[in-house]
């Protein structure tokens, strides 16, 4: 099974034209909005993926948006907590919120208000207003 996921990830990082993370990020972008090409939620997943591994917290807050809402993907809280908390690390604030959403409902995991308000202290710090207010 590894190994199966280590060689879709070597063909993913291996697409022609995608030389950084940016490229993919946006061409994610581009297959999840239907932007100038068919939408294919399963293709975006690959580019958010590759994004998100070459260091585009953009990506890895896509990607895990993808697996919240089982977008082209199997749904998964676990593998949507694992990329906002990789997207919140860096610095992204949509996906500390996110990550604050889960948290305070206790979706996938046991519900924790204290982490869900340290994480919206953070996304508010980090300049989302809306996170200000919870």
């Amino acid at each position: 099974m590894k190994y199966l996921f280590f060689l879709k990830l070597f063909f993913i990082l291996m697409v022609p034209g995608c030389r950084n993370g940016q490229t993919h990020f946006e061409k994610g972008v581009k297959y999840y909005e239907g932007k100038g090409v068919v939408i294919n939620y399963r293709t975006a997943a690959e580019h958010f993926l590759n994004a998100c591994y070459k260091g585009v917290r953009e990506g890895c807050f896509k990607l895990g948006l993808m697996y919240e809402k089982g977008e082209g993907i199997p749904q998964s809280y676990k593998k949507a907590i694992e990329y906002y908390q990789s997207a919140c690390d860096s610095g992204h604030a949509e996906s500390c919120a996110g990550l604050a959403d889960i948290y305070t409902l206790g979706i996938g995991v046991h519900q924790n208000m204290g982490r869900a308000a340290i994480l919206y202290r953070k996304a508010c710090g980090l300049g989302l207003k809306k996170a200000c207010e919870k």
